[in-house]
């Protein structure tokens, strides 16, 4: 029997091995082809499987679509991490790390999908990214801030982390715009929001 780019047996594969391949088959071909124009055989085919094994793991499109998406974001995301207040530079490459892996490219470029068939993947998404990153990053700039109610460090770790993900999204990112934009992010995370440094933020 042929063995699949894994090289292990489809037969000698266990369930949770299976639903594994299938995700990681299902992401990709979303990923290139999108919620409508990706097909089950296709996806059934790239993980070395049967269709009919596909679909005795998911019933249809749209729930395997939802949890390649929130899978693959899930297992990025917990190598985010924590941190003490003076690893937030280091955090902050972590992130970068993350959000600039291309299965998490995919993964939240496909989770902005709208249909009505679909769970809303894109809240979800959203919870997964706020209590990964910007929360434990929050907690960071609120150990090392004075109080300011009128901007709390939730607010400004909510906006540094969507402008990492912003540009970590981008292909043409290199190391240099990795260190200027997170030495800016701590900067402007520091600042007084009347600060003229931190307009555009």
């Amino acid at each position: 029997m042929s063995e699949p780019s894994g090289g292990t047996p489809r037969w000698r594969r266990t369930p949770d091995s299976r639903r594994a391949a299938i995700l990681r088959a299902a992401l990709k071909e979303f990923d290139v082809k999108g919620l409508y124009g990706a097909k089950m055989d296709d996806i059934a085919m790239t993980a070395g499987l049967s269709k009919g094994s596909v679909y005795r793991y998911f019933p249809d499109k749209f729930q395997l679509f939802s949890e390649a998406v929130l899978t693959a974001l899930t297992e990025l995301l917990m190598q985010g991490g924590g941190g003490t207040p003076q690893e937030r530079h280091q955090f902050l490459r972590r992130i970068w790390k993350v959000t600039s892996d291309p299965r998490f490219r995919s993964a939240h470029r496909l989770s902005l999908t709208r249909d009505p068939a679909l769970p809303d993947v894109a809240a979800d998404a959203a919870k997964l990214i706020d209590e990964a990153l910007v929360k434990p990053f929050s907690t960071l700039l609120g150990q090392t801030e004075r109080a300011q109610p009128h901007d709390p460090p939730l607010t400004r770790a909510r906006l540094a982390v969507a402008t990492l993900i912003g540009q970590s999204t981008k292909e043409s990112t290199t190391p240099h715009s990795l260190d200027a934009g997170v030495a800016f992010l701590l900067r402007a995370c520091e600042l007084e929001p009347e600060s003229p440094q931190a307009d555009g933020f």
